[in-house]
């Protein structure tokens, strides 16, 4: 049994091309592996690093988009706030279009306390045909310096939507149709008719 298991203990293959040949070839399987698995790792962990960046990315837009539709909608208060010491007032209550997909709309509670706090902040406030807005007064500034300023920012108005007009015309590709086309086909004998007409003089 002592032998047996000597014999067992110190046997190794022979020293030969062969056992070389095979023992490399299975050095380099291995090898192979585990660079292939350390790539699948890596690029797991790109893919990983990249849907975590795109979250990171998409929560700060949807937070940002949060802050700026809660600034915005703070802006207009704020701002009258401001202008009622002046006797003038920012007016961006806009004429809301009726549509049938405004009838099935069911907004949240905190959009709907908000909504019913700026209704009536600008409740005293006519809505206005401009969809930029307006600068309104008091009654008591007086209504010829409100006509006149009126008048003003018509005109105003008027030359801006002209001066867009003729911008968005300007940027437009224009095709000029007014080339001449040639009607006949060139001969490639006129160009030497004055040589023909040359050599039947001289004859």
């Amino acid at each position: 049994m002592t032998r047996q298991t000597a014999s067992k203990r110190s046997w190794c293959p022979p020293p030969d091309q062969i056992t070389y040949r095979e023992l490399l070839r299975f050095e380099e399987r291995l090898k192979q592996n585990a660079t292939a698995l350390r790539k699948r790792r890596r690029r797991y962990e790109c893919k990983i690093k990249v849907f975590l960046l795109f979250l990171i990315s998409t929560s700060a837009v949807l937070a940002w988009n949060v802050i700026d539709k809660q600034n915005s909608s703070r802006y207009v208060p704020h701002c009258n706030r401001a202008l009622r010491s002046f006797n003038m007032a920012l007016n961006m209550r806009l004429m809301s279009p009726s549509t049938p997909f405004s009838l099935f709309r069911r907004p949240a509670k905190a959009a709907k306390v908000a909504s019913q706090q700026r209704q009536k902040a600008m409740s005293s406030l006519p809505p206005t045909t401009n969809p930029r807005g307006e600068l309104v007064f008091s009654h008591r500034v007086d209504k010829s310096f409100r006509d006149g300023y009126d008048k003003y920012r018509a005109a105003f108005e008027r030359k801006r939507t002209q001066a867009l007009a003729a911008k968005n015309t300007s940027k437009m590709p224009q095709v000029n149709v007014n080339i001449p086309r040639q009607t006949a086909p060139h001969n490639r004998n006129e160009s030497f008719s004055f040589l023909l007409n040359d050599k039947a003089a001289k004859q």
